[in-house]
């Protein structure tokens, strides 16, 4: 198994890198630079998570294209929007069920627009789109044991429903978010459902905006799950910035509203949605 792991390592080939650096070497120094940065910024996080503020922003810049200048201001205000989360104290005991219900909101009005633009099959995602209003509902009625027995119902059906879905890339990825963000809005206090949409839309806009960098244009609502894609054994630039892009989005999902890995920062109250016994 080694020996195979090995053969595909040393397939890979860094020439596409080099040819770059060649062409462009200020542009590749200035890239360089910011993703030390960046790296920086990231393993200061785990101390303080503001340093997530200026990792974001050194992101912002790499991926500025003037080429498709909407997507780039939709990508910077994002960027900004999830910037603005580093710097709000970590969720603690205080409870708002309004923003919740705000999420609910821009949750729907984001996902019906990425419905109707792959065209896809309405039922599964109006099914899942009700989930998504029922769960923000039921944030906001929490008091009442029915609103209890809701919940559970979409906690154990909301993520099963999203493998209802066809099999195309953007459909099943959209199906899963809304599942997701269905089953994460039962467990939110305050602003983390609104973190949640925000990171989702800065994401899809990376997504994008990546497909439109290529120089032979993949259409994604032809690519399915199940097909095997044809991989390539060569290196560029751009892969560096993919993986470090990837790393940064991991890391706010982490700490993006507090220290998620920290048992301290546990509050029972957040499953007031499910049990009776937390006041």
């Amino acid at each position: 198994m080694w020996a195979q792991v090995l053969s595909l390592v040393f397939q890979v080939r860094m020439i596409p890198a080099i040819n770059q650096f060649q062409q462009n070497p200020m542009k590749v120094v200035m890239a360089i630079c910011f993703i030390v940065c960046i790296v920086e910024c990231l393993i200061r996080a785990f101390f303080d998570r503001r340093a997530l503020a200026i990792a974001l922003f050194f992101l912002m810049l790499i991926h500025v294209n003037q080429k498709y200048r909407i997507a780039t201001f939709i990508w910077m205000g994002l960027c900004l929007a999830l910037m603005a989360f580093t710097f709000q104290p970590s969720v603690g005991k205080e409870r708002s069920p309004y923003l919740v219900l705000v999420s609910t909101m821009i949750s729907c009005a984001f996902f019906w627009t990425m419905i109707n633009r792959i065209k896809a099959k309405k039922l599964v995602f109006k099914i899942s789109l009700f989930y998504l209003i029922v769960s923000g509902a039921c944030v906001f009625m929490s008091d009442y044991n029915g609103a209890r027995i809701v919940s559970w119902m979409v906690l154990i059906t909301a993520l099963p429903m999203a493998f209802l879905s066809d099999v195309g890339l953007l459909e099943r990825l959209l199906a899963l978010n809304i599942g997701i963000m269905s089953m994460y809005q039962l467990f939110s206090l305050t602003y983390e459902a609104l973190f949640l949409i925000c990171l989702t839309m800065t994401m899809f806009c990376w997504l994008f905006m990546e497909n439109w960098k290529q120089i032979n244009l993949i259409d994604l609502e032809k690519i399915k799950v199940s097909k095997n894609t044809r991989q390539r054994n060569m290196v560029n630039g751009d892969d560096f910035i993919r993986a470090l892009t990837f790393l940064t989005f991991s890391i706010v999902s982490f700490f993006g509203t507090g220290n998620i890995a920290s048992l301290n920062s546990f509050d029972p109250r957040s499953i007031q949605t499910l049990m009776t016994t937390f006041r």
